[in-house]
């Protein structure tokens, strides 16, 4: 992951956002957390990870030669705990699925809409 990428997921948060979605922004010691990502589905050609201490963003851009992809799962090694995940498309801008999960490792259930996506990964409280 590069600053780019990094830059990518906070203009991503940032438009969400602007466009009425309740998403807390990263803080500026926000870093790459690709390492993270075990597991990505096969329609996914390119991802992101942001971390700022618990909180995750992990940003998914679907293959455009594939028209319908199956959900898929993502897996991530993260600390033990409960977490939730909001899943929003991007461009509807709508949050399509939200669910908690018990790590490690955290499998989040990700659907293809043929948007990018964006992931809010966060400890349950």
């Amino acid at each position: 992951m590069t600053d780019d990428s990094i830059g990518c997921i906070k203009r991503v948060i940032s438009d969400l956002r602007f466009g009425g979605v309740e998403l807390p922004e990263a803080v500026g010691a926000a870093a790459s957390a690709a390492d993270i990502v075990k597991k990505i589905p096969s329609w996914v050609s390119r991802f992101s990870c942001l971390a700022d201490g618990a909180r995750a963003w992990l940003y998914c851009e679907p293959d455009p030669a594939v028209e319908h992809g199956d959900p898929g799962q993502v897996m991530l090694d993260v600390p033990p705990g409960r977490y939730f995940i909001d899943t929003f498309d991007t461009v509807s801008r709508a949050c399509i699925a939200r669910e908690s999960a018990q790590a490690p490792p955290l499998v989040i259930g990700l659907t293809h809409t043929g948007a990018p996506i964006l992931l809010w990964i966060r400890p349950a409280a």
